[in-house]
C-alpha cells in the first residue's frame, strides 16, 4: 500500500494510441495480458467488452442502458469489482458494465475490449497530450492547475461532463449552450441548429456507436467558440440518440487543444495547439455523433 500511494502522489505519463478519433491505452484486467481501452470521457460507466468478460467467468444481473444511438442498450452489471491496471498505474478496482463491443469496434476499425469512463476519471486529474500521443493521470490531492492554461467550468449531469460554449451557423444568431465533452466521438460539434442553417446541409448517418443508428444532418458552422478559443469552420452534425449528446464536442474539436480533465474538482484546462488543424478542418466525413 505504500508503494501504490507514492506512485499516486506523482504524475504517471501513459503513451497513447490514437485511431478513428480515439484514444486507447493498455489495460490489464484482472492481472492478465494487456488489452486495449478506449478513453471516453462521456461513458458514464466503466465499461468491459460482453466477450471478454465471459472469457473471465465474469457474470451479474443484467439491465438495459442507452448509448449514442436509439434505443436501449443491453449490459450486464458485473456483480463484483474489476481490477484494472492502466499502464503502469497500480492496479484498482472499478465497478463495471459488460457491453458487446464488437459493433463500436467495427465501426471504429480497432479492437475496442473496454471503455474508461466516469469512475476513471472521477478517481483522477487526467491530462490529454494529442500532439505527444500521451495521457498523464496525476492525484487530485497532489495536482496543480498549470498558469499558460485557461480553466472553464465543469458540470457533472448524470455522470457526464459539460462545458459552456458557442455555435454560429450560417443564417442562425449564434447560440451558446452547455456542451458534452466526448473524448470517445471522432465528431466535431453536435448540435441541432445544422437543421436550421442556410449552408450547405446533407443528411448522414448518426448515432453510430452503441445504440441503433439514425438519420441526421451534417454541414459547416462558421465557428465554434471554446472558452475564449474559436476554431473557424467546423464540420456541424446532428442529432444523437440520447437526451445527453444532442450538443455536443468531439475528439475533432479536443484535437485542437491539450487537455486536462479535473472531475474532482470540476474543472477543464484547455490550452490552444497553435497552427492546428483538426481532421475537421481538412476534410468533412460522415459524423459518427457518439
Amino acid at each position: 500500500m505504500i508503494a501504490a500511494a507514492l506512485i499516486l502522489a506523482a504524475s504517471i505519463a501513459i503513451p497513447f494510441e490514437y485511431s478513428g478519433g480515439e484514444i486507447f491505452v493498455p489495460v490489464r484486467v484482472n492481472g492478465g495480458e494487456p488489452v486495449p481501452f478506449a478513453l471516453d470521457s462521456a461513458a458514464s460507466s466503466m465499461i468491459l467488452d460482453a466477450g471478454l468478460a465471459a472469457r473471465l467467468k465474469l457474470s451479474g444481473a443484467a439491465g438495459e442502458g442507452h448509448g449514442a444511438g436509439a434505443g436501449t442498450v443491453a449490459h450486464t452489471k458485473l456483480s463484483s469489482p474489476v481490477s484494472l491496471a492502466i499502464g503502469p498505474l497500480p492496479p484498482a478496482d472499478y465497478p463495471m458494465l459488460a457491453i458487446d463491443l464488437r459493433g463500436p469496434a467495427t465501426n471504429i476499425g480497432h479492437e475496442t475490449l473496454g471503455l474508461l469512463g466516469y469512475d476513471f476519471f472521477a478517481r483522477y486529474v487526467v491530462a490529454i497530450d494529442y500532439a505527444r500521443r500521451r495521457m498523464t493521470v496525476s492525484s487530485p490531492d497532489e495536482f496543480q492547475p498549470p498558469r499558460d492554461f485557461i480553466a472553464l467550468p465543469l458540470t457533472i449531469d448524470h455522470r457526464l461532463p459539460f462545458v459552456e460554449a458557442e455555435i454560429k451557423v450560417p443564417g442562425v444568431a449564434a447560440a451558446k449552450g452547455r456542451f458534452l465533452i466526448d473524448s470517445g466521438s471522432a465528431d466535431a460539434v453536435d448540435h441541432p441548429l445544422i437543421k436550421q442553417s442556410s449552408g450547405h446541409v446533407e443528411k448522414t448517418v448518426t448515432g453510430v456507436g452503441l445504440g441503433t443508428p439514425i438519420t441526421g444532418y451534417i454541414g459547416r458552422a462558421e465557428y465554434f467558440k471554446l472558452g475564449p478559443f474559436a476554431v473557424k469552420n467546423p464540420v456541424l452534425a446532428c442529432c444523437g440518440g440520447n437526451e445527453f449528446n444532442q450538443q455536443m464536442i468531439g475528439s475533432a474539436i479536443l484535437e485542437h487543444f491539450d487537455l486536462i480533465f479535473d472531475f474532482p474538482h470540476k474543472r477543464l484546462y484547455v490550452r490552444r495547439r497553435n497552427g492546428y488543424l483538426s481532421r475537421g478542418e481538412r476534410s468533412g466525413r460522415r459524423s459518427r455523433t457518439g
